[in-house]
């Protein structure tokens, strides 16, 4: 059976007990939130994964571990390396998979993607800039142990670089190291999109995502990328007009126009039914 975890607990609980922590403790903002249609979409009540998940799959080169019984981390947390003294906040991956042979972090975006990544530039200069460069070195520790026995060198952060995206390798290194192993770290970015501009914004995210990431592991000589990278874009609908389910989607949107806290409603919503439907699920092909 597939398991689900919010956070990092021993012990597992089903997908509905999962959604019902993200309704109690998530803020939701909009039906666009990229943490609605992620949590949907790994909805599985059997064994492995779901039809549109296995596509996902597939787009990404992983049908192989289509049969496994994954391990779904919602809000993965990975602690600050702190053995040179840093102190900071945990990195919050969206959704970690993890399998018998991969550490998959996915990081969902929908109208998020109108957003440019902070650069470690930036984000450096607030705070305490020795305790920054601290924390990037922890970052960088979870990396470069990763790639030890590895050609190629190792990683450096520079301030031209997207912080966010440096820490989410970083986690997925750590991830795929847990349990006394070196399992094959993946990252994906998951991009939703529900019209014609959103698709644009999306393509444009990806491009930028796609060539941060070749400067991230550009420093290392002569060798393929040392972990799958992927962005994965997804069409995303909501229920047809006067379906059952659009009735209940309305009866929360129209809450939610004068109290943001019941987007949150949604989470609650999808138990039931389908709140979104996905299509052309296509992995971004930069050529």
């Amino acid at each position: 059976m597939s398991s689900y975890y919010y956070g990092n607990p021993d012990k597992s609980n089903s997908w509905e007990y999962a959604a019902s922590i993200f309704a109690a403790h998530e803020s939701v903002n909009s039906e666009k939130t990229s943490s609605l249609p992620l949590v949907q979409f790994w909805k599985n009540k059997g064994h492995g994964f779901s039809k549109h998940g296995k596509k996902f799959l597939k787009e990404c080169g992983l049908s192989e571990i289509c049969s496994e019984e994954p391990r779904f981390y919602f809000e993965y947390s990975v602690p600050v390396n702190n053995e040179n003294g840093a102190k900071g906040k945990a990195s919050m991956t969206d959704l970690m998979i993890l399998t018998r042979q991969r550490a998959i972090a996915i990081e969902a975006k929908w109208t998020e993607c109108e957003s440019v990544y902070e650069p470690i530039g930036k984000w450096k200069e607030s705070g305490v800039v020795e305790n920054h460069d601290k924390v990037l070195k922890g970052w960088e520790g979870y990396i470069n142990k990763y790639l030890e026995g590895r050609e190629g060198g190792k990683i450096t952060a520079t301030d031209d670089m997207p912080y966010q995206l440096f820490h989410r390798v970083a986690s997925a290194c750590y991830a795929a190291m847990l349990d006394g192993g070196k399992k094959n770290a993946v990252v994906i970015y998951h991009l939703f999109y529900g019209s014609k501009n959103e698709y644009d914004t999306a393509k444009k995210f990806a491009e930028n995502i796609e060539s941060m990431i070749y400067k991230i592991f550009g420093q290392l000589a002569g060798v393929e990328l040392p972990i799958s990278f992927h962005v994965i874009l997804t069409e995303v609908k909501l229920p047809p007009s006067g379906s059952f389910a659009e009735n209940k989607l309305n009866g929360v949107l129209v809450r939610a126009e004068k109290e943001p806290k019941f987007y949150n409603e949604l989470f609650v919503l999808m138990q039931k039914y389908n709140v979104y439907s996905f299509e052309n699920i296509k992995r971004y092909r930069n050529h």
